[in-house]
C-alpha cells in the first residue's frame, strides 16, 4: 500500500490519499521498492516495483498513472530516479536487478497515457566500474552526476548531455576500515541512500 499524508504545522495528519496500485494482480513477488517525489513538480509521485515505474499525479488521479514504464523482456527493475539532461529535461534512470542501466525521457507535460511503455534505451556502463547486481541509482541535480550502487561495487557516472551514454566513469571505494583503522575490508558497503548535501559540486552523503 502507498498513501500520501498532508501534515499540519502541529504535526497532525490533516488528510490522506491512498494510491490504488493493484499489486496483488501482478504476483506475490511484486512489492514497492521505492517511492519518491518527481523534482520540479508539485504533485507527481513515482512508485517503483520490479515490474514497473509508474508516476501518478496525486492531485488528480490515484488510480491511473500519467507515466507507466515497464522493464525490457526478461528483466526486473531494482531502483529508479529522475535525472536532468543538458536542457533540464527530465528522464527516468532505471537500474535492473542484473546491474544494467536504462534511461527513458519524460515529456515536458505528463498526461494522456495510452498504455505501458517499455524502457528500451540502455546506458552501457564500463565493465571496470560495474558490479554484479543492481542495488541503487541516484542522480545529483547539483553535481550533474549519477551514482550507481551494486551488491559489490559503486561508481560515479557523468552522463552525456542527452543521458544516453556514459561520458566518464569512476569507481567508489566503499570498503570499511577493519577494527583498529588498519587495512580495508574486502567486502564493500552496499549503497542504501544517497542525498545531496552542502552547496558545492560533489558533496553527497552516502548511507550504507
Amino acid at each position: 500500500h502507498c498513501s500520501v499524508l498532508a501534515i499540519k504545522s502541529t504535526g497532525k495528519v490533516a488528510s490522506s490519499v491512498a494510491l490504488e496500485l493493484s499489486l496483488e494482480a501482478l504476483g506475490k513477488d511484486v512489492c514497492i521498492k521505492e517511492v519518491f517525489w518527481v523534482p520540479n513538480a508539485d504533485a507527481l509521485l513515482a512508485i517503483v516495483t520490479r515490474a514497473f515505474v509508474n508516476i501518478y499525479d496525486v492531485s488528480a488521479d490515484t488510480i491511473c498513472p500519467v507515466v507507466a514504464l515497464q522493464p525490457p523482456s526478461g528483466r526486473a527493475i531494482c531502483a529508479a530516479t529522475v535525472a536532468f539532461d543538458a536542457t533540464d529535461g527530465r528522464a527516468i534512470l532505471a537500474q535492473m536487478q542484473d546491474g544494467s542501466l536504462y534511461s527513458h525521457p519524460l515529456p515536458p507535460t505528463l498526461g494522456g497515457l495510452d498504455g505501458p511503455v517499455t524502457i528500451e534505451r540502455e546506458i552501457f556502463v564500463p565493465p571496470d566500474v560495474r558490479g554484479s547486481a543492481g542495488r541503487r541509482v541516484f542522480f545529483s541535480p547539483r553535481s550533474r552526476v549519477a551514482l550507481v550502487g551494486y551488491e559489490n561495487a559503486a561508481a560515479l557516472l557523468r552522463l552525456s548531455p542527452d543521458l544516453s551514454s556514459v561520458a566518464e566513469a569512476a569507481p567508489l571505494d566503499l570498503r570499511p576500515h577493519t577494527p583498529g583503522g588498519g587495512e580495508k575490508a574486502e567486502q564493500p558497503f552496499c549503497v542504501d541512500q544517497v542525498v545531496d548535501v552542502g552547496t558545492v559540486w560533489g558533496q553527497m552523503m552516502i548511507t550504507p
